[in-house]
Order: C-alpha cells, then sequence, then structure tokens
C-alpha cells in the first residue's frame, strides 16, 4: 500500500506499507522504499528488505509514514502497534504515533517517541499527515475505538495537533478536525486524512464511510489557526 510519496535527487521516492501473515496475531506490518527514474510512472524496490520494521520498542507494526525533509534532516512520523486486544472473537490492532529521524532516508534513528498519547489504552491513533506552515508544525491524524469501528459510534474521525517542533504535540481535534457529516458518503466515518498546503489554503483530503467504501473528498483549512 502507498504511504508517502516526495521528490528527491531527480527521483520519486514513495514509502509503502508492507504486510505479511502472522501466527498469533493475524498480521504485521513495516515500511518499505521503492523508487522511480520516470516521474512516477513506474517504481522498482530500493531494497528486498524494509528500511522500517518492528523492533524491540515495537513488536507489532512500523507503518504509514509521513516525511519531511529539512534541509540534512529526514524527519518521519508513523504509525506504531502497541498491543492487539481481543473483541469478540477476533483481534485488533492498537496503535499510536511516534517518530524517527534521518540523514539519508533510508538509515532511520528510532527514539521510541510518542507524539501523541491516546486519550485511553483502546485508543487507536493512526495516518498522521504532517505539514510545517511557517514556524508551527500541523498534523492531521485518524482515530477510532477498539470497538465497533466499522462505521459503529468508534469509527474513525479527523483529529489534530500542533507543535512547535514536530517532537511535542498539542491535541486539539475541536480546532481543525473533521467529524462525520450529518448524512451521506462520509456520515458514518472520516479516515486517512493527507493535507497539502497549496494556494494559501490547506486542503485535507480524506476517506468516508467504509474506509473509503464510499468514495474520496476533502476539506478546506485556514493556512493560519
Amino acid at each position: 500500500m502507498p504511504g508517502f510519496v516526495l521528490r528527491h535527487d531527480a527521483r520519486v521516492w514513495m514509502y509503502y506499507n508492507g504486510w505479511n501473515r502472522g501466527v498469533t496475531v493475524p498480521y504485521r506490518n513495516s515500511i518499505g522504499l521503492a523508487v522511480s527514474d520516470d516521474d512516477g510512472l513506474t517504481f522498482k524496490r530500493a531494497f528486498e528488505g524494509p528500511i522500517l520494521d518492528r523492533n524491540r520498542n515495537e513488536p507489532y507494526i512500523a507503518v504509514l509514514p509521513t516525511v519531511l525533509v529539512e534541509g540534512s534532516l529526514w524527519r518521519m512520523w508513523y504509525v506504531s502497534g502497541t498491543r492487539w486486544v481481543r473483541v469478540g472473537d477476533q483481534y485488533e490492532p492498537v496503535y499510536v504515533i511516534k517518530y524517527c529521524y534521518s540523514q539519508d532516508g533510508i538509515e532511520w534513528t528510532r527514539p521510541n517517541h510518542l507524539c501523541i498519547p491516546p486519550r485511553d489504552d483502546e485508543e487507536a491513533l493512526s495516518h498522521p499527515t504532517v505539514l510545517k506552515v511557517d514556524d508551527t508544525y500541523r498534523m492531521w491524524f485518524c482515530y477510532r475505538s477498539s470497538r465497533e469501528f466499522r462505521d459503529g459510534p468508534g469509527a474513525y474521525r479527523i483529529g489534530y495537533a500542533e507543535s512547535p517542533d514536530g517532537l511535542t504535540w498539542h491535541r486539539m481535534d475541536d480546532a481543525h478536525g473533521l467529524e462525520p457529516s450529518a448524512s451521506g458518503w462520509d456520515s458514518t466515518m472520516t479516515a486517512y486524512p493527507y493535507a497539502i498546503d497549496v494556494d494559501q489554503r490547506i486542503l485535507v483530503f480524506y476517506n468516508g464511510n467504509g474506509f473509503g467504501r464510499t468514495g474520496l473528498g476533502y476539506a478546506t483549512f485556514g493556512r493560519t489557526s
């Protein structure tokens, strides 16, 4: 699954999400890198293995990155699985948003830094998308419960946070989050945001009901808080 795309050194880099089956848990995720030399028409894997995999601090999932390049520093915010909870007859993953950094976009230093603490031990935070606007880092993400989240009362909602340094975040969902509409294609779920800064506006693309089964839309936010 594609995760994040950027241009670097005349190539298009795509960080993607790899899946493989688990035995004691349903699956495992890692982050791979693919590159394109034809402006994104075709891609090939940069390596056979992942560039960000599970480790002793993050034993379940490392996936869904967003990457900013600031001078010689590459910065990544990504999703890290913390545990699985059994709900009824199946396991559901719980995950949070963490931070790591690199000098080349390939070898990453992972300080096990938690960006946004969950509100309870079954809240899952996913799909960060980060912009630096003037001197403020702005993050849209989505969050859900571990129960009744498939278009139920625990379904994904889009949240929001700000940070002066990309490390310490202040969660403020009510300011620039996105609740479901009263009716229609995004009336039970808003999920998987991706933000771009264009023409003095921030456009946040997102999925609707059924994790995107009903379509893809966007919301417009002001460039300043």
